[in-house]
């Protein structure tokens, strides 16, 4: 699959971000932060924090690899033991201005970084969020998210068409 861009968007007058359907991963080194479509009986989990509904996710510590991150946040704010997953796309942020990384005196990569986003099932059944940001966790169904207020959706359902591939 060619890296294919579905949406794009601004978080600040600094920071713009596009997202790409890709089944490769850009550069290891720029990725900062990932995330999961996190799949429980044909349900979709998400973390609500306190800019509302969202993927688990988040940044990658250091010695973790991408993988390693994205099973821990999905832990942490899904309650979820992800057990298949595969990569479909990625955020690509582009900031005009370097931008600091909270509580370090570094910054993030610039002017792009990456955050990836894979698909993950699991047949366990999810527990309670143990993440220090998340207010609440809940499985949804697809119909549900339409009427959720969540930035996600798009690329949620572009995960989610990507099931199939790890089954």
């Amino acid at each position: 699959m060619k890296d294919k861009k579905i949406i794009e968007g601004e978080w600040s007058e600094n920071i713009s971000w596009e997202f790409y359907l890709s089944a490769s991963l850009p550069p290891c080194e720029l990725c900062t932060a990932v995330f999961c479509v996190g799949v429980y009986q044909n349900q979709i989990m998400l973390t609500k924090t306190k800019r509302g509904w969202e993927l688990p996710g988040g940044h990658i510590e250091s010695g973790e690899t991408i993988e390693q991150a994205m099973k821990r946040e999905c832990k942490e704010e899904g309650g979820m033991e992800i057990e298949k997953f595969k990569l479909f796309g990625y955020r690509k942020i582009i900031a005009k201005c370097p931008i600091e990384i909270r509580d370090k005196k570094e910054c993030y990569p610039f002017p792009v970084s990456y955050m990836p986003y894979y698909i993950g099932t699991t047949n366990i059944s999810p527990e309670k969020f143990t993440g220090q940001e998340v207010i609440d966790n809940q499985l949804f169904s697809l119909d549900e998210l339409d009427h959720l207020r969540t930035t996600q959706l798009t690329v949620i359902r572009a995960g989610f068409e990507e099931l199939q591939c790890l089954e």
